[in-house]
């Protein structure tokens, strides 16, 4: 199952959801160009929340055009693997920045 979520100025929002077809790009350049345009350029999310990382639509349409594997690019665990990886044999410091 996928979301999308586009915020407008005025405040309104749009929310595509659908459990049925996966997200191509073919989907994602028709969802961008209806309701993108005068948004935030809205944003992707594939469910579980837990799993998966959320993205720019325009993001996931670069993915796809890349012919990239979407899923793979949106994975948490493969960013913590990645993360990982570069921890090993080094000490390295993460800073983390709150906005408010």
């Amino acid at each position: 199952m996928w979301k999308i979520i586009f915020k407008y100025p005025a405040g309104g929002t749009v929310k595509l959801t659908n459990s049925k077809l996966p997200m191509d790009e073919r989907l994602a350049r028709k969802y961008y160009k209806q309701y993108g345009i005068n948004s935030d350029g809205g944003t992707f999310q594939k469910y579980p929340k837990k799993k998966y990382r959320p993205i720019a639509l325009v993001t996931v349409i670069d993915i796809l055009t890349a012919g990239g594997n979407l899923e793979n690019e949106i994975l948490i665990e493969r960013e913590n693997d990645h993360l990982k990886e570069e921890q090993d044999g080094r000490n390295v410091q993460i800073l983390f920045t709150v906005e408010r």
